[in-house]
């Protein structure tokens, strides 16, 4: 008897590690791209520890216990910050990972990679564990992943669908953009045509087409991928400022103009939109108008990320990382050496960033 119940017991701690989410499975948290955890961060704004990584850090995610880098190979770090494991697949030119996602459920890790010398990329999969390639699939060029029940990525100009066994599910029209997939099980993406007109495009999960609506015919607007709320679809033009809330279908929300570039936006569970621009971080109400401004110094190229409890964390390129309360009051902020990149939630309920300094020296971070 008491074996069984052991059995039992272990078992449904097996279960329960696997189907807990991630604190931050892939890039902007999930497939919606909201980039809301269901971890909170770091409360204190302490530095945990800080090691050196000896890559470009192109993308991060994080699992109960590990942290992910991808570069110029894929690397797991344990929450004290030391290797775990490290995979780099045969190649006699070199390596460059450039997307990341982990999925428990699937056990799997995702990622895509171009060879320095072959410059037509891969999409991977591999143990989580890294001990061992899953399967590889080339195709023309990509904009990045989204892992939901299967992996979509954006690749010559068309959204990819394919099963985590590696099968092409199928290949849709159009996209310029990594792809966010709703709740609601709609695929969003961006499409910029040789006219330079960006429309977005929203598909089932079989592939056929439900939305199709031109956002901008301005040739300077580059969007980044969609972030996919609650009834609301959010897209920003990093270089040109715009930021634009649609409804589901396509229809126009609201629209706001800001100086210089943006970073792409995040949502909060009741609705708030948070931007990173030229001049700090801004929560804008679901009716696009401004709720408040944190004048945190330069924050356009870093994706503010939301913990569980509300609390939103923000990187500047004045080599700080901010945590900032839903009301817009600051929590903490703590100095790194270099610029910080977007942040992420950790295990241990941390806050994690990499930070690259003159683009020679880059040294990941974990903040308590």
């Amino acid at each position: 008897m008491r074996t069984c119940i052991f059995t039992l017991c272990f078992v449904l701690a097996a279960v329960c590690a696997f189907s807990q989410t991630p604190p931050w499975p892939q890039g902007r948290h999930d497939a919606t791209h909201q980039g809301r955890s269901d971890s909170n961060g770091a409360q204190a704004g302490t530095l945990d520890w800080g090691v050196p990584l000896d890559q470009y850090p192109n993308a991060m995610a994080s699992s109960a216990h590990r942290i992910y880098v991808a570069g110029q190979k894929i690397v797991a770090l344990t929450e004290i910050g030391t290797t775990a494991w490290s995979f780099t697949h045969d190649s006699t030119t070199g390596v460059y990972y450039q997307d990341l996602a982990y999925s428990g459920a699937q056990q799997s890790i995702y990622a895509t990679h171009e060879d320095v010398v072959e410059t037509d990329p891969f999409l991977i999969s591999i143990q989580t564990n890294g001990e061992q390639l899953n399967w590889r699939r080339h195709f023309a060029d990509s904009a990045g992943l989204s892992v939901d029940d299967a992996v979509y990525y954006c690749s010559d100009g068309r959204i990819s669908a394919v099963s985590p066994a590696g099968s092409l599910l199928w290949r849709r029209p159009a996209c310029s953009t990594d792809v966010a997939v709703s709740s609601a099980g709609v695929i969003y993406a961006v499409y910029k045509d040789l006219n330079g007109e960006s429309t977005l495009f929203g598909l089932r999960k079989d592939g056929s087409v439900v939305v199709r609506a031109q956002i901008s015919n301005d040739s300077q607007d580059y969007f980044s991928s969609p972030a996919a709320g609650k009834g609301i679809v959010v897209v920003a033009s990093s270089e040109n400022g715009s930021l634009i809330a649609l409804h589901t279908n396509g229809t126009l929300h609201w629209k706001k103009k800001f100086d210089g570039g943006v970073s792409a936006a995040s949502i909060g569970s009741d609705g708030v939109v948070y931007v990173g621009t030229l001049h700090g971080l801004y929560a804008l109400n679901p009716n696009g108008s401004t709720k408040w401004n944190a004048p945190i110094g330069d924050a356009s190229r870093s994706i503010p990320a939301i913990g569980k409890d509300g609390t939103i964390y923000e990187s500047s390129s004045n080599q700080h990382v901010y945590s900032i309360a839903p009301d817009g009051k600051l929590n903490w902020n703590i100095r790194v050496v270099g610029t910080p990149t977007s942040p992420i939630v950790g295990p241990a309920n941390s806050t994690v960033v990499a930070a690259i300094d003159n683009g020679q020296r880059f040294t990941l971070y974990s903040i308590q």
